[in-house]
Order: C-alpha cells, then sequence, then structure tokens
C-alpha cells in the first residue's frame, strides 16, 4: 500500500473513529466542530487531504466526485450546530472516503 493512503487512513480513523464511548465509536472531528467556526474548517480541510491522497495515486475521478461529495455533505450538515455534530459521529464522511481509495488504489 502507498504510504499517503496509510497516513490518510490513520488521519480518517483519528476524524471519525478513534474513541469509542458506550459503543459509539467517534473521532476528533466533531470535538472540532465544538470550536466555533474554525473547528469545521479545519475537519473539512483534513478531509480534503484524503481526497488529494486519492488524486495522487491514481483512484478514478468518478470515486473523486463521490468522496467530495461526502466532504461537501458533512460540511454542510456540520455547519449546523448541535444537528451536525450528531451527524459527524454516524456519518463519518472520512471512513467512508479510505474505503473508497483503498478499493479504487
Amino acid at each position: 500500500m502507498h504510504p499517503s493512503v496509510n497516513r490518510a487512513n490513520k488521519l480518517a480513523k483519528l476524524l471519525d473513529s478513534q474513541f469509542e464511548i458506550l459503543g459509539i465509536r467517534f473521532g476528533i472531528d466533531p470535538l472540532l466542530s465544538l470550536i466555533p467556526g474554525l473547528g469545521d474548517i479545519v475537519a473539512n480541510v483534513l478531509g480534503i487531504y484524503i481526497i488529494l491522497v486519492a488524486y495522487e495515486v491514481g483512484v478514478p475521478f468518478v470515486h473523486i466526485l463521490r468522496m467530495i461529495f461526502h466532504v461537501v455533505i458533512d460540511a454542510l450538515i456540520g455547519a449546523i450546530p448541535i444537528v451536525g455534530d450528531i451527524f459527524d459521529v454516524y456519518y463519518k464522511a472520512n471512513m467512508r472516503n479510505i474505503r473508497i481509495l483503498k478499493e479504487n488504489s
């Protein structure tokens, strides 16, 4: 596996599923969202890194579009106070994107 894919995988896990409480897995993405304005931006920029890795390793464009869709949905709904934080815990855009990356690299 390409070293960039390994880094992207670690990042996706950190953002979306690093921790578990009461059987619910979550990462720092919803925690970052607690920082008004800046938190969502940081989380989404980190999510874009995974897309850039996909492009770098030659993932077909149609799959990159799906990955972009996941980040956009995460950004739009994630920006809604409280609802967005709950959505971040369950949607896991970065883990969805890492699956696409692994399947197509």
